[in-house]
């Protein structure tokens, strides 16, 4: 039995295949921390706009919802959360960056409630490089992706380009969000990837908590 919603980035309008495997890579990958992927639906919301609107209605009807979303910009530290999870970080960020000023945090919901990939999905993959190269093959040049061990700081056009460049000459084809991330989102290790990036041990735990409660 589903107890949580997940409202994530990702997928698009009218490309089943693709919302299939956005549900499909983030399932296996909560799975392989040890979470009940049954009990989660993970509900592509397309860009981040329709993400945000979908997990706004759902939450005023069920507070068991979550918001996955990139930040797209710089954010500071996770351990700046409020401590008691009202009002947060999470919130505060989305309300001041420029172009998101209506993302105000709907009703009751606090800061437990809204999580985020970093500056985008693709900072998680520079945790775990291993698995780049096992979906992308012997072809791809592991030496043009960034060498910052810090992979929150890494910002979005930087491993945008970076994954470009290291995929130019694979099989599968020059990086492409829709063609490539959700099959390499299943492949991560969940455990490297929160030990190299807080706010994804933050979306973890909160798992964790919410379908074990």
């Amino acid at each position: 039995m589903v107890k949580l919603h997940v409202y994530v980035e990702g997928g698009a309008k009218r490309q089943k295949d693709l919302n299939i495997a956005c549900r499909k890579g983030f399932k296996r990958f909560v799975s392989k921390a040890g979470i009940d992927g049954g009990k989660i639906q993970f509900i592509p919301g397309f860009g981040r706009e329709t993400t945000f609107t979908m997990f706004r209605k759902a939450f005023v009807r069920n507070a068991d919802c979550l918001l996955l979303i990139d930040s797209e910009t710089a954010l500071r530290s996770v351990h700046e959360c409020d401590a008691d999870g009202r009002g947060g970080l999470p919130w505060e960020h989305l309300k001041l960056r420029r172009g998101d000023t209506h993302w105000k945090k709907p009703g009751n919901a606090d800061s437990s409630h809204c999580h985020f990939m970093v500056e985008c999905m693709e900072n998680w993959f520079l945790a775990d490089k291993e698995k780049l190269k096992i979906y992308f093959g012997g072809a791809f040049q592991e030496s043009a992706l960034p060498g910052n061990s810090d992979i929150e700081s890494v910002r979005k056009p930087d491993i945008q380009k970076a994954l470009k460049k290291a995929s130019a000459e694979c099989a599968k084809g020059r990086y492409d969000k829709g063609d490539h991330s959700f099959g390499i989102i299943e492949l991560l290790d969940p455990e490297l990837i929160g030990r190299k990036s807080p706010w994804a041990r933050r979306f973890i735990d909160t798992l964790k908590t919410r379908v074990a409660g």
